[in-house]
């Protein structure tokens, strides 16, 4: 996983700043730590205490729309052929539609030499200010999304 291998100063700064995944001009580490998901999950609900609530679930993803942290990659069963290059598009369906409507989730096509085949990609494009559509979207479509100051990362909370 690309953003988990960096130094432990990730971790102090998350602890000591609740706001750490606001936006934010601050200087942070762009990665973070080595860490299993299982301690990467229990920070992120210890930091946004409503990721323990039921009704939402939290992510994380990069600028190309493919998951970091999903409470899926957390099952017993999981294997590491089943978490590289797990996209929004294929666990949360209804976000990356409206996401996709909405201009924030930009489909894009290049060219494969090798294959000689056109292939598509994703860019993600959240504004500073971040994506929120928990008091105002559709059943099924309310989440927010903050960009992780720093990095390519992005925190979606979700409301199930």
């Amino acid at each position: 996983m690309r953003l988990f291998n960096q130094s432990r100063s990730a971790e102090k700064q998350i602890k000591t700043n609740p706001n750490y995944f606001r936006h934010s001009t601050e200087n942070r580490p762009k990665r973070f730590p080595h860490w299993s998901f299982i301690s990467v999950f229990r920070l992120l609900t210890d930091t946004y205490p409503k990721c323990k609530e039921i009704s939402y679930e939290c992510f994380v993803l990069d600028g190309a729309g493919f998951l970091i942290m999903h409470k899926d990659f957390l099952s017993p069963d999981i294997t590491a052929r089943n978490l590289e290059y797990v996209h929004i598009t294929a666990k949360e369906k209804d976000i990356s539609e409206d996401l996709l409507k909405k201009g924030h989730l930009i489909k894009r096509q290049c060219r494969n030499m090798e294959k000689i085949d056109m292939e598509n990609f994703y860019e993600l494009k959240i504004p500073p200010q971040g994506v929120n559509t928990l008091t105002t979207g559709q059943r099924c479509r309310k989440y927010q999304l903050s960009r992780v100051g720093g990095s390519n990362a992005v925190l979606g909370k979700g409301l199930f």
